[in-house]
């Protein structure tokens, strides 16, 4: 989701960018946080024919009308198959 948001959130990620070290900046910080706990999205897998649905549930979750970035069903079934491992 920082990678979505993250054309419209500019301000807010040079903020975060500006609180780690390094000049990957905040993202790539999270990035290698993740990967050293062993936290990473294939440990889940969904089914590819339930992304349509799961996206639809999520666009009408009150969190979607408060992103900052407006996000359409092709959009999170794209961040779902790019945040998890997808089984056919």
């Amino acid at each position: 989701m920082l990678a979505f948001n993250g054309s419209v959130c500019g301000k807010k990620m040079k903020s975060l960018d500006a609180l780690v070290r390094g000049r990957h900046g905040f993202e790539h910080w999270l990035r290698r946080l993740y990967a050293r706990s062993g936290i990473h999205g294939d440990l889940v897998t969904i089914r590819g024919i339930d992304i349509p649905e799961m996206a639809l549930g999520a666009l009408g979750n009150v969190n979607s009308r408060t992103n900052p970035a407006r996000a359409e069903v092709d959009d999170i079934e794209d961040i779902l198959r790019r945040s998890f491992a997808v089984s056919d």
